[in-house]
């Protein structure tokens, strides 16, 4: 693939201790790297991580040697994930997604960057890796390359074949691995392995750093917009660019590019860099999710991907391995629909926008809507710049399901996302059991993921919590899905989930038997309205004879005793909702309660109303003390069943170098 090696050739350095004389155990190579956009690099982070404690502290520990031969000096700006001791890193295979990014201040644009991918494709079975190696039979560093294939699935390390070319040595670490098709960068070496095999991690794994804190999701939306500016200056300068080597790609395998050719893209992806960058994944889904309506495609798992800038979304619309005409012309239509929507969506949300950034995206979309095909979408675009098809709610809400397993003290989970249809769109799970009080822990990383995709604007997706009984007492409102950055106020990703989120309780083990005849008589009621407290237990107000849906309110604590006993028969009888608190209040304080719950009750009107009045009895930023250990059942019963499968993360026999 000469037409790739050169320009990839020039992109690709070498990483290890300073020429200054730093000294770090090991040697002083210690891995591949590649600029992305002008003075950042990619690689591994157990690549940066043989610098140990000096590179992670963000010392100028890292030497960074060009395909010239210049000696540059780098600084690790982040690796995913950084080790809990870093003068001691893992000495097994390190976690994913196993990338780090450095800055190297005196590099220049004629370092030349590699173009990535913007979207998670899948397996691919032409692919072209590169990397430095210092195993290889010479005297010094060598350039190595290949072709191959990429297997495996998302978020995990993708097994790499060797099918051509040269051996995976120790060394190539930190190299980028292409779509031969493409050009476009889809992975980055993660580890050798024997017979012509390795690992390697999706580059759409770098995202991870928008759910690190608004100073990672920063550095990673700077990166992004860096690396396509300098893309779209290469190209409007002429001569050598990545949107032109794509497009001597098509035509060497006899291609024809239309529609949203590479060059359109790269206008696009450049008019997107200057925008302030969507707040959640949701954001981008619920636009891409609106663009498919708009050309009448069904949605499809669009919530598998992660989407975090404006490009990601542009190319969850394209179809990259389908050269159809057909495919052609969906991707331009639902692409100006959704720049379209993207205007509109920055133009509403931003205090104050650039003018000439807002209007380089609307003249860019007027001036493809001439050559759509579909006269109705070109009647729409003009009214979508104008508004007609701005999104609001959350995108999806949120289910957490935990499970006891067998043993003592131990449980599995699974965070799910949800449509408005209550369909289960995305999952994560837990790969092994996790004792009680490690669970908030356990589970934050995946929480923050799918509230992420979830939340829309300033929207925010409800959480529910499905648990076992024995679990009802946990103040699952008072998790965070976030540790803040220092001096960071509390917000919606760093504050309690009851603060800033509809927050409820389901019956996990209820759930499990399947909805019955009564639990689904007593929700329609419950969701009809009006609402009728009553302290249990009280036969009077079982005898309400179709007036209303009564709704018990208990003092008694749901962390045992009695309060828990009586919340197992009311669960048992039926009812989809109820007013507790945590831990038994006695006396006044339980008088109080009862007397504030009623009323809450009372006017609420239906179940809509009692979930959002007592989330926000419960979330004020100074509850009432009647409040603060309040817990809310709220639990409908056809909501997808449970899986019975567990996913346990499998060994990885490689060797990462």
């Amino acid at each position: 693939m000469r037409l790739l090696d050169d320009p990839v050739r020039r992109a690709v350095v070498r990483i290890g201790a300073p020429a200054d004389g730093y000294d770090a155990p090991g040697g002083s190579f210690w891995g591949t790297g590649f600029f992305i956009a002008p003075r950042l690099v990619l690689t591994c982070a157990h690549v940066v991580a043989k610098g140990l404690g000096a590179v992670w502290e963000g010392a100028r520990a890292i030497g960074v040697v060009t395909d010239g031969g210049r000696r540059l000096a780098g600084t690790l700006l982040y690796g995913l994930p950084r080790p809990r001791d870093p003068g001691r890193p893992p000495l097994t295979s390190w976690p994913m997604p196993d990338l780090a990014l450095i800055s190297v201040p005196a590099a220049t644009d004629d370092d030349g960057c590699l173009w990535l991918a913007d979207r998670y494709s899948g397996p691919d079975d032409r692919i072209r890796w590169y990397g430095w190696s210092g195993d290889a039979v010479s005297q010094g560093p060598v350039f190595l390359s290949g072709s191959g294939t990429l297997t495996g699935s998302r978020d995990m390390p993708h097994v790499l074949r060797v099918t051509s070319g040269s051996s995976l040595y120790h060394g190539v670490s930190g190299g980028p691995v292409l779509d031969e098709r493409t050009g476009a960068v889809i992975a980055v070496v993660k580890a050798t392995g024997k017979d012509s095999s390795g690992l390697a991690t999706p580059v759409t794994g770098l995202r991870a750093l928008c759910d690190q804190g608004p100073r990672a999701a920063a550095q990673w939306h700077g990166a992004v917009a860096a690396h396509d500016r300098y893309h779209y200056r290469r190209y409007a300068r002429g001569g050598d660019s990545w949107p032109r080597l794509q497009r001597r790609l098509a035509e060497e395998r006899a291609e024809t590019v239309t529609g949203l050719g590479p060059h359109e893209r790269a206008q696009l992806y450049a008019l997107f860099a200057e925008l302030p960058p969507p707040g959640c994944a949701g954001d981008v889904l619920e636009l891409v999710r609106l663009a498919r309506g708009e050309v009448l495609r069904p949605p499809y798992d669009i919530n598998d991907h992660n989407p975090r800038s404006w490009r990601d979304g542009a190319a969850l619309l394209r179809t990259p391995r389908d050269s159809s005409a057909e495919a052609a012309r969906f991707a331009l239509e639902a692409v100006t629909v959704y720049a379209a929507l993207v205007y509109d969506w920055v133009r509403a949300t931003t205090a104050d926008p650039s003018a000439r950034v807002l209007t380089g995206l609307r003249a860019w979309t007027e001036r493809f809507v001439p050559r759509l095909d579909n006269e109705v979408i070109q009647e729409r675009i003009p009214a979508i710049l104008d508004g007609a098809r701005r999104p609001a709610g959350a995108h999806a809400d949120v289910l957490v399901e935990i499970e006891a397993e067998p043993g003592d003290n131990a449980y599995g989970w699974r965070v799910k996302l949800l449509d408005p249809r209550g369909k289960v769109v995305s999952t994560q799970m837990s790969a092994r059991p996790a004792p009680r009080e490690r669970l908030e822990d356990e589970l934050r990383a995946a929480l923050r993921l799918q509230l992420s995709k979830g939340d829309l604007g300033p929207a925010r997706a409800c959480v529910d919590f499905m648990l076992p009984r024995e679990l009802f007492g946990e103040p699952v409102d008072r998790w965070t899905p976030r540790h803040p950055d220092p001096g960071e106020p509390p917000g919606p990703q760093t504050g309690p989930l009851g603060r800033h989120r509809l927050v409820a309780l389901r019956d996990f083990e209820r759930r499990a038997h399947g909805p019955y005849e009564q639990w689904r008589s007593r929700w329609d009621r419950i969701t009809a309205g009006p609402l009728l407290p009553f302290v249990p237990p009280d036969p009077v107000a079982e005898q309400s004879n179709g007036a209303g849906a009564p709704v018990p309110v208990d003092a008694g604590g749901v962390s045992g005793g009695e309060g828990a006993r009586r919340l197992a028969e009311l669960l048992d009888g039926g009812h989809p909702a109820a007013l507790c608190v945590r831990a038994e209040l006695p006396g006044g304080a339980g008088e109080e309660f009862h007397r504030e719950a009623r009323a809450l009750v009372s006017a609420s009107g239906d179940g809509a109303g009692l979930r959002a009045g007592a989330c926000a009895a419960r979330g004020a930023e100074h509850p009432a003390a009647w409040a603060r250990d309040l817990v809310l059942l709220y639990d409908p019963p056809d909501r997808p069943p449970l899986p019975s499968d567990d996913l346990f993360e499998p060994l990885l026999p490689w060797n990462e170098s």
